[in-house]
Parts: structure tokens; C-alpha cells; sequence
């Protein structure tokens, strides 16, 4: 072998690629060996065996496939919760191995030498056995034949079975069961007497009746429904195959149509001095053009034939005079008679404003304006209702196109038009893309003259129906209509979005079908469209949900960009098109909030709400591991609220953007509240946008089903954001329907105003939420906003919720005045005068140590997440480093910027062994400045103790002690040069190997002469952790404020749990309390008496009566010299 380039080499295995294909090189210290695997892989021929890609005899390497996930005990390793592999994935897993020794054994092999780490699993949960140097034929007739491999295999199973590594079940942690027949058949088979043990193919032979060969990999139950995600499969949907000739003969077998035609002779001659021209253009075919007019006062279109056209033109236009004088339909036009205008004859019909559906279309794109959904299904139906009318009068259409269907723009009520003769006896060849008829025809037409029939016009339906969801020309990739002829006659199909629902794309596909004998009737049609026509007209999926995952090998991951407390975000690529991954917040095995059950929850409602207007899941990948991936499209003008914070002339967002962001938004709830789901976190960094006008609503982590929406669902303890929290949520009620309205009035607010909520208002933390809890304060509009906005929004904003519209309504107010804006409806985000500030970061950090950036590597794992940026872990001169990288919004907001470098200031310049220790900064091309910080690898501190809750003596209160006196000593040496931490919290303590406890970030951080207001809205401090000034904003020390915060640990640190874990309160029921002092952390009696007595006195409501950090330093440093 040739061309192979190594990346990493480890006990003489190298990862490399042989071209553009990853493998591993493997070096055999034994020429002997060597041979035998060689020779052995060579041999088989295995999905489960790893296979062979060439050798390199002469320095004893051979090179066989890359599998990513690496061995089985470094997979089960790295999973931390039962829910990330659950029963039915270790059974596959089981399977895999059992089908390939099964392989092995059936040929006469023994493996031999199986472990675990034998075991290799590809990032699409491939498994396959590997290390066969050992393998031996051996005798199937020996009684203990493949006994050795199947103790093995019982010893794989047993481990693949354990509870993952260290885990300690929550109360209310959702632990899977494993069945009772994979844990007697791990028993088994690893029994002392080898002839007691089952044999391999028994062992298939059971994982197969228990469907463990399906590739289950998760089953779950979430929002009342159950989620099963497949291992991904290439599977490929074969074309139907069809007899043409057969279809032909059966074709010219059916019976003639007999239209009720009216003769030419016998239709009313018009007065041509009653009949008004205005010409104002409808629509045109090849020999007619249709205009507005006016017969005797009456509204009419005027159907007029070209001046220069052929004795067959006006044949057909007579055919289809005849057809429509007989007709009495909503659907058709009113045949008034006819008239000659200027030598020209012309067909009058009853009429008003209206265009063709074609012209309706390519004015906007999929999914936007007022053309919503539900009014496309109704124009469906009422064209197939049309179709089923002219087949009920022996007529067929012919030519039914999106051009042959003109719509009233108002009403959208559709007639027919052009219908009764056929234009496939012209040749359309030289007309425009698109235009001609043959992109409409059935592929039995276009193969064979004569073949029209009412299969054909459903045919044309069904491309019509794509054209309807797409608002493209069928085979518009294709430009030569003679090649879309090629495709439709070998049955290719029109394309569709990929936000699509479901049923109608298979609607479609029935209706174009290649075998014409196959096609619903129209009367199945309309009935299967009406059964969608409740509501917006999407699928709710309320029943079991079953994906397939998806190919992970075409999956790329790019840069961090952001995350929270469930999960974090990346940029990447699938297939090479750009999209965004999202992977569960796993920096802790412990905490109550990062467990798998909120990324299936999230990837389950999505499925249960397929709204175009939610941002489209993709599908998800690498499910079975720790780190499974959920994939987006990529919304690449980012969010809602970083967009508008960017705008410089707000003058150039004209009111048509701003309503098309409204309105796609209030779809997007209105299709939630459809499906009785509630978002519970509505507010406009939620809301992405993109540069193809597309504006979704995103984050459905702590989105909840509603079983009954008139009760309500739980307040969830980080659902929601303030800004945007109703006044009922406040007070602790539970989350509602119209909870999200409010969230969405102040929404409106946000794209009225450019601002955030209440950025004009003054008030505290405590006080803010308290007039909105009351009625007082609500989010303002700008004095100029026009009056049809500030209706909806306020009534959006209504105190009572029983006052707020439903999103349904308040979509129609925005539907009603799209209407009315007509053509000025043109939203662009093009024009858009956008700034991003610029700040001089390099002069910014002149003063700041420099490190070599060649000396630093960031990888994608995300340690943690605060209000300006992420820790994620790297290495700095090949050591373990913390790497804090800057949210992409602080670097356009110099006031967050101000506070990093503060951070930055405070790092450098404090060098104790209770602070975390900076090396430095450097500027990345990648992540742009970025601080690198001591790793500390136990993590933080509250996560810790959330691991220690069911183990009182495991932290003995030495230890405790200990940890209270680092933090006290760093709180001192803050106070002592005049700055106060504002956000002393557990979250921001970090523990080493050795339990030795540091302070970390700093963001927070104030000289204590400054009493800052400004930015008492923007989270300082946790709730939990705040003092009860901080609430109600009468500060006069803020150093005091870190003391209580000091206390709120040491009740941590009693009782091993967060504060308040005990109170069954909202956090804004606390946060009242506190402020009164009606509530504090509780200290225990089983702390040491001193220590509890510390504990209140550092909680004492007025600042005064709490001690000093130096003397609770003296303090500790007493007792710690004394026994505890």
C-alpha cells in the first residue's frame, strides 16, 4: 500500500487515511502473527468482522477499517447515565458480536482470544469483532467446540449490562430495566461447565426472537408518547415497475368520455358596446389572453384570441367554449357569451380581480405571507373538487397546471380555466421554462398520443400539489423541457421541501404514481385533503414516533457556538451543507438538569410539531453514547435578538420585515398550541432567522405537552426567562397556553422598540418581577408604533390571561393585514442597515500576559457556560488548561466586554492558591480571545455535591471545613483590595483532584466604592445565592453581600443540597420571601455548633450585623487549629 498519511500512533496502532478513507495501521511485533490475522481476515467475508484494506508485508502492518467509537470498554466508559444506551441498544450490541462469532464458528473458527476491547463499534453503531491473530480452525465435533468464545462472550455481556462507571441513581431518575431473558443468558453462558454453556447459534437465535437484531437503539416515553430512534440504514426505495404496454391497451379499452357540450351557434352573441376592455392582465396560453373588463356594469374576464393564430388554435379555443357553456360550478366561471373586439373574437365570463395560481406563487416563497398553509389546502381541495366536476360532466381538463387555475387573492377562491381540449398537440418546446404543458403531463401521455384520461388529470394534480408546497416549476432543476419529458416518462418525481408534511408529499406521490390504474380517485383525494383541513392543516404526531438515525459518517463537526444549561451548540456540516449540532450539556454526571431525558424530550417535539415555522430537526445521529447529536438547519443571520441589537438604522427594518417575523413566530406558537404543547421559553433569543427570509422559533428542551391545556403544566424550575415571563408565571402558576402569548406580546415589544424588555426601567431584580406579578409594568411600545400592532400586542400583554387572544387569532390579525399591505407586503432583510460594533480588542488587552497560540488546542468538550462565555477543556503546552472563550455577543457589546477584561484584570493580577490560576490569553482564529485558566478536573462544587447526596460520610466535615476556609480567604483578599466577588454561588467554586477549592470567574466583580444599577436586570448573582438588598436594590455594601452568599454555601455544605431544595416554592415565591426576610438557607442541626452559628450570623437580613471576610478567617483558622 501507498499514499497512506498517519495522524496519531498509540501501543502500535495508527490512525491514518489511505486517501480520502480513514483506517488503522496495525504493527505486529511477530512476523507470525502478522500472517495469522492477515491471512485469517482475508479469509472472511463478515459484516461483523472488521474488514481488511491491504498489508504491508514487509514491516509486518496491516491496515483494516476505522472504527471511531473505538473499542466497547472505552464506549461504556465514557457512558454516564443508563438512559444514553439503553437495554435494547446493549442487546444489538450482543447481537453483533454473537452474529460474528456466529460467523467465526459456523466455518469451523474459534476467536479465541475475545474481550471487550476486541469489540469495535463505527460512529453508526457498526459493531464488529477484530483481533483474530489467535483464531484457530478447530473440530466441530469436539464437545466443548467454541465453549472458550462463548464464556467471552458471556463476560462482554455481563460488563455491557453494568450500570454505567460511578453512577448513582436520583429519585427521579428514569432507570430502564433489563430483561430478565438478557440477564439469564449473560448467566449462562459463562457457567464453569463449558458444555452447560449455549451454543453461539442458540445465542442468535434468542436475541433474534427478542428483536434485538432491529437495531432498536432508544425507546422512550415523552410527551405522552413513546420515541424509538433505528440505527441508521441505506435503504433505497425501488421504482414500481410497469408494463406500458399493458397500461396503453387498457387505456384505449375505457369508455369515451361524453361532454355536455353546448354548440357554438347556440351561445348568446354579446353587445360589443356593453363590454368594457380595461385591460388590466390576468393570464395568458399560447393563442389567449385573459383581462379584466366589464359587461353591461358587471365585473368580467375577457378571454380574447391572438390576433395571428392558427385555424387548429381556434378549433381548440371553440372546443373549449363548447364544454364550458354547459357548466354550473363554483369552480368554473360563468359563461356570459361571446363578442368580437376589434376583429378579435373573445369569450366573456363572470369575474373579478383574480391571477393565475402560478403568478400567486413566484411572488413569494414557500411558507410566507398571506398564503398560509390551511388556504393552500382549501385551494387544493377545491381545485380536485373542480376536476371531479368536469369528470361528472364527461369532460377532461387536459391541461390542469397552477397556470390553468386563477385565484381571487382576497378570498382564495380558485376557477378553472383552459380545460376540455389538449395542448400536447402543439409543441411547447420553444416556450419559456416551465410553460409548457408537458411538465404537467402524465408519463403515459407523454409516451403515447392519445392517452389522456381522468388518471392524467390526477396526475397533473399531484404535480400540481408539489408546485403548491414548493412555489416552483415541477423539474425546475431541470431547464430544458424536453429532458423534464425524459425524466417524467421514466417516473421521476418533482421535488419538495424538506419541511413538507408527511401525508401530503405522499398524497402527491399516490396521485403520480407510474402505473395509472394506481392513482387515488378525485373523490379519495378530496376526502384524504378534508381529513387535514381542521386547523393549521399540519400533522399533529401525537402517536409512537419511529426515526431512523442519521448517517453520522457524512456528519462534520465545526466550532463551538454557544449552549445552556441542557445542551450546546456547534457549527457543522452533513452532506457538506452548513447545519447546526446539538449535543446534551454532559460537563457533569450529576446535576439535576443535563440528563439525556431533556435531549429526547426536545427531539420529540419536534417531531410531534413539524412546523415550517419551528427551525427543521434534520434528524439525529450517534444516539447510543454520551454525546448524541441532534441536528438543525443552520439559521445562519442567527437570533432574533442578536440580529436587532445590530441594526443601525432602524428606519431601513420597514414594517413589512418586522410583520413577516411576527407573523412566522405566531405560526410557529399557533402550531404548538395546535398540538397542545406550551414552549415555556418564548422571548426573542429563541427566534432564529436567516437569509432566506425564513424567521423560526427554536429551544424546545423545557417545551411541555398539555394533557388537559385548560390545567396547565408545572412550573419547570428554569423554564422561562424574566423579561419575557407572564405575571401569572410570577406568582407560580402553572404554564398555560396563554402564558406563551404574553411571552410573545413582549416579543412584539422587542421588534417594535429594537430594545430589549424594560430596557428604559430602573427597578431591582425583586422589584421588576413584583409589578409585573401585580399589573403595574409591562414592556412599552415606541410612541409612534402604528395602531394595528400596539392592538395585537397588548392585547397579547393583558394582565388576565383569560384576556389575551389565542395565537390562532392573533395569526389571522397578522394574515388580515398582509392582505391589505397588497404588493407593499415585500419583506428584505437585504436593506437592512446593519453595524457590528468595532472594538479595538487588541489595545483593549495590551496590558493582558500573552500566550503562544501555537501552544494552545481547544477541543468541542464544554466544561461549563456563563453570562459572557464558555469553559471548554484544551491543553496548553500539552497540559490540561480550562479555556474560557467569549460568547460571539460580548464581543459586540463593549459593556460585556469591559466586564471580561475585568475578569481578565482581577485573574492576572491575584496570584493565590483559592484562586484560580490564569496563564494568560490568546487570540484564536477560530474562537477569537480566549483565556486560559487552571483546569480544575473534579469540576464545580454544587455538582459535586449533587453527587455526595445519598453519601452523608463521603465529605467528612474536615473536608467541608476546609473548602469553607479556602473561600473565605479568597473572599478576604478580594475585600482587602476593595473589590467584591457579586457572585459568590457553588457553581463558581471549583475543585481540584485533591478537593482543594478555588474561586473562579469573575465577571461579576466590582470595585466596592461603585454600587452599581445598570445591569441589575442582567442575572448578577443567582437567585439562590443573593442577598435580600440585592432584591429590593438598597445597597450599601456590597461586600456584605458577598458574606451572605458565603453563607448560602455553608448551608450547602451542611446539607449537600442546593438551597431552598426543601421549600416547594417558585423561584420568584423565594425570591419574595428573602427580600422580606421571611426566609434564609436553614443550617442543620448535625454541623458543629460554631459553624452553625457562623453560617446565621453570615445570613443575617441586615448587612450590618454580618461579620467581615478577615474575621471568618480568624474564625476558622481557630477552630480548624482545634478539633472540629
Amino acid at each position: 500500500m501507498s499514499s497512506i498519511t498517519a495522524t496519531s500512533t498509540r501501543n502500535n496502532i495508527t490512525i491514518a487515511s489511505y486517501g480520502d478513507l480513514p483506517i488503522v495501521v496495525k504493527k505486529y511485533s511477530t512476523h507470525e502473527r502478522f500472517y495469522a490475522e492477515s491471512k485469517m481476515l482475508a479469509r472472511l467475508d463478515s459484516p461483523f468482522i472488521v474488514k481488511p484494506i491491504g498489508i504491508i508485508s514487509n514491516e509486518h502492518k496491516l491496515a483494516i477499517e476505522y472504527m471511531v467509537n473505538g473499542d466497547l470498554h472505552a464506549f461504556l466508559q465514557k457512558i454516564e447515565y443508563p438512559l444514553s444506551l439503553l437495554p435494547q441498544a446493549r442487546a444489538y450490541i450482543a447481537w453483533c458480536v454473537a452474529k460474528g462469532l456466529a460467523d467465526l464458528h459456523t466455518r469451523g473458527i474459534e476467536h479465541q482470544k475475545l474481550t471487550i476491547k476486541r469489540v469495535l463499534l463505527s460512529d453508526n453503531m457498526d459493531v464488529k469483532i477484530c483481533g483474530l491473530y489467535g483464531a484457530a480452525f478447530v473440530p466441530k465435533t469436539l464437545e466443548d467446540f467454541g465453549a472458550v468464545d462463548i464464556l467471552a462472550f458471556g463476560k462482554i455481556l455481563q460488563e455491557l449490562l453494568a450500570a454505567p462507571k460511578g453512577y448513582e441513581p436520583h429519585e427521579d431518575d428514569e432507570i430502564p430495566i433489563t430483561p430478565a431473558w438478557l440477564q439469564d443468558m449473560a448467566l449462562r453462558c459463562v457457567l464453569v461447565d463449558p458444555n452447560a454453556r449455549p451454543s453461539i447459534i442458540s445465542i442468535v437465535k434468542v436475541l433474534e426472537e427478542n428483536h434485538a437484531n432491529e437495531g432498536l437503539l432508544y425507546h422512550g416515553l415523552h410527551h405522552e408518547t413513546s420515541l424509538s430512534i433505528f440505527k441508521f440504514t441505506l435503504t433505497v426505495t425501488p421504482k414500481p415497475i410497469v408494463d406500458f404496454k399493458d397500461i396503453e391497451n387498457r387505456i384505449k379499452a375505457l369508455e369515451p368520455m361524453n361532454p355536455k357540450v353546448v354548440p357554438i351557434e347556440k351561445i348568446p352573441h354579446l353587445d360589443p358596446a356593453k363590454l368594457v376592455h380595461e385591460g388590466t392582465y390576468v393570464a395568458s396560453s399560447e393563442s389567449v389572453t385573459q383581462f379584466q373588463g366589464k359587461y353591461d356594469d358587471r365585473p368580467v374576464i375577457i378571454h380574447q384570441l391572438h390576433k395571428h393564430v392558427s385555424p387548429r388554435e381556434q378549433e381548440l379555443l371553440t372546443t373549449h367554449i363548447e364544454a364550458r357553456a354547459g357548466l354550473d360550478s363554483p369552480c368554473v366561471d360563468k359563461l356570459l357569451g361571446l363578442c368580437e373586439v376589434n376583429d378579435l373574437a373573445c369569450m366573456v365570463v363572470e369575474g373579478t380581480s383574480t391571477t393565475t395560481l402560478r403568478d400567486l406563487l413566484i411572488r413569494s416563497r414557500p411558507y410566507m405571507g398571506e398564503f398560509i398553509w390551511h388556504c393552500k389546502l382549501q385551494c387544493a381541495r377545491d381545485i380536485m373538487d373542480g376536476v371531479k366536476y368536469l369528470h361528472s360532466q364527461g369532460i377532461l381538463h387536459y391541461n390542469l397546471s397552477t397556470m390553468a387555475v386563477l385565484i381571487d387573492q382576497a378570498t382564495h377562491k380558485i376557477k378553472l380555466t383552459d380545460f376540455g381540449y389538449s395542448k400536447m398537440t402543439q409543441s411547447n418546446e420553444t416556450l419559456t421554462l416551465g410553460t409548457g404543458g408537458c411538465r404537467w403531463s402524465a408519463p403515459e401521455v407523454i409516451r403515447h398520443s392519445g392517452m389522456e384520461s381522468v388518471y392524467s388529470d390526477v396526475f397533473a394534480f399531484g404535480v400540481l400539489l408539489s408546485e403548491l408546497e414548493t412555489h416552483q416549476v415541477p423539474y425546475y432543476e431541470t431547464k430544458n423541457d424536453t429532458a423534464a419529458q425524459q425524466r417524467i416518462a421514466k417516473g421521476d418525481l418533482p421535488a419538495f421541501t424538506s419541511t413538507c408534511p408527511l401525508w401530503y408529499s405522499q398524497l402527491a406521490q399516490d396521485c403520480m404514481h407510474l402505473d395509472p390504474f394506481q392513482r387515488p380517485t378525485p373523490a379519495d383525494i378530496i376526502a384524504r385533503i378534508e381529513a387535514h383541513l381542521h386547523g393549521s392543516g399540519f400533522d399533529i404526531n401525537s402517536g409512537p414516533a419511529v426515526i431512523n438515525q442519521l448517517d453520522a459518517t457524512r456528519l462534520e463537526f465545526g466550532k463551538y457556538i454557544g449552549g445552556g444549561i441542557f445542551s450546546n451548540g456547534y457549527l457543522g456540516l452533513y452532506d457538506k451543507q452548513p447545519i447546526v449540532l446539538k449535543r446534551p450539556n454532559n460537563h457533569s454526571n450529576s446535576t439535576e438538569y443535563d440528563r439525556p431525558t431533556y435531549f429526547f424530550r426536545e427531539v420529540s417535539m419536534y417531531i410531534r410539531v413539524p412546523s415550517p415555522f419551528l427551525v427543521q430537526m434534520l434528524g439525529v445521529a450517534q444516539v447510543p453514547s454520551s454525546a448524541p447529536a441532534l441536528i438543525l438547519e443552520n439559521m445562519d443571520l442567527g437570533s432574533l435578538a442578536s440580529y436587532i441589537m445590530t441594526i443601525s438604522d432602524p428606519d431601513t427594518f420597514h414594517e413589512a420585515t418586522r410583520l413577516h417575523i411576527a407573523f412566522s413566530a405566531a405560526q410557529a406558537l399557533a402550531h404548538m398550541h395546535e398540538a397542545q404543547c406550551v414552549h415555556c421559553d418564548v422571548k426573542s433569543d429563541n427566534i432564529y432567522l436567516n437569509s432566506k427570509l425564513c424567521a423560526k422559533l427554536s429551544m424546545l428542551a423545557v417545551a411541555q405537552y398539555l394533557e388537559n391545556p385548560n390545567e396547565g403544566a408545572e412550573t419547570l424550575p428554569l423554564a422561562g426567562t424574566l423579561l419575557w415571563m407572564a405575571p401569572e408565571i410570577m406568582k407560580g402558576d402553572r404554564y398555560t397556553l396563554k402564558s406563551d402569548v404574553y411571552s410573545f406580546g413582549v416579543v412584539l415589544t422587542e421588534i417594535n422598540t429594537l430594545q430589549r424588555p424594560f430596557s428604559s426601567t430602573i427597578l431591582s431584580r425583586y422589584t421588576l418581577p413584583q409589578k409585573v406579578a401585580t399589573g403595574e409594568l409591562r414592556p412599552e411600545l415606541r410612541s409612534d408604533c402604528p395602531s394595528w400592532y400596539s392592538d395585537i400586542a397588548n392585547a397579547c400583554l393583558a394582565f388576565n390571561p383569560a384576556d389575551r387572544p389565542s395565537m390562532e387569532k392573533v395569526v389571522e390579525q397578522f394574515r388580515k393585514k398582509i392582505v391589505e399591505l397588497g404588493d407593499d407586503f415585500n419583506p428584505d432583510f437585504s436593506n437592512v442597515s446593519i453595524e457590528v460594533p468595532s472594538l479595538n480588542i487588541a489595545g483593549l488587552l495590551d496590558s493582558v500576559q500573552k500566550v503562544n497560540q501555537e501552544d494552545v488546542t481547544v477541543s468541542t468538550c464544554v466544561l461549563g457556560r456563563g453570562a459572557y462565555g464558555t469553559v471548554i477543556w484544551g491543553t496548553y503546552q500539552n497540559k490540561a488548561v480550562a479555556i474560557k472563550q467569549l460568547h460571539s455577543a460580548t464581543l459586540k457589546d463593549r459593556h460585556k466586554l469591559q466586564k471580561f477584561l475585568r475578569e481578565l484584570d482581577i485573574m492576572t493580577r491575584f496570584r493565590s492558591p483559592f484562586i484560580v490560576e490564569c496563564f494568560g490569553m490568546c487570540d484564536l482564529a477560530a474562537a477569537g480571545p480566549v483565556l486560559l485558566m487552571e483546569y480544575m478536573n473534579k469540576g464545580d462544587l454544587r455538582r459535586y455535591l449533587d453527587g455526595l447526596r445519598s453519601r452523608q460520610d463521603a465529605l467528612p466535615w474536615s473536608t467541608r471545613c476546609e473548602m469553607a476556609h479556602a473561600l473565605i480567604q479568597a473572599i478576604a483578599l478580594l475585600h482587602e483590595m476593595n473589590i467584591a466577588h457579586r457572585d459568590i454561588k457553588s457553581y463558581n467554586l471549583l475543585l481540584n483532584e485533591e478537593l482543594e477549592l478555588k474561586v473562579g470567574d469573575f465577571g461579576e466583580a466590582h470595585p466596592m466604592s461603585e454600587i452599581v444599577y445598570d445591569d441589575l436586570m442582567e442575572d448578577i448573582g443567582t437567585v439562590l445565592w443573593m442577598a435580600p438588598e440585592l432584591f429590593t436594590g438598597n445597597i450599601r455594601d456590597t461586600s456584605k453581600t458577598d458574606i451572605y452568599s458565603f453563607g448560602v454555601v455553608l448551608s450547602e455544605l451542611d446539607s449537600l443540597q442546593r438551597p431552598f431544595a426543601s421549600k416547594e416554592m417558585t423561584v420568584f415565591a423565594i425570591e419574595h420571601a428573602v427580600a422580606k426576610g421571611d426566609l434564609r438557607p436553614e443550617i442543620s442541626t448535625n454541623a458543629p455548633e460554631w459553624y452553625r452559628e457562623l453560617a446565621e450570623a453570615c445570613l443575617s437580613y441586615d448587612p450590618d450585623k454580618r461579620p467581615t471576610a478577615n474575621s471568618i478567617v480568624a474564625r476558622f483558622q481557630k477552630r480548624m487549629l482545634g478539633s472540629m
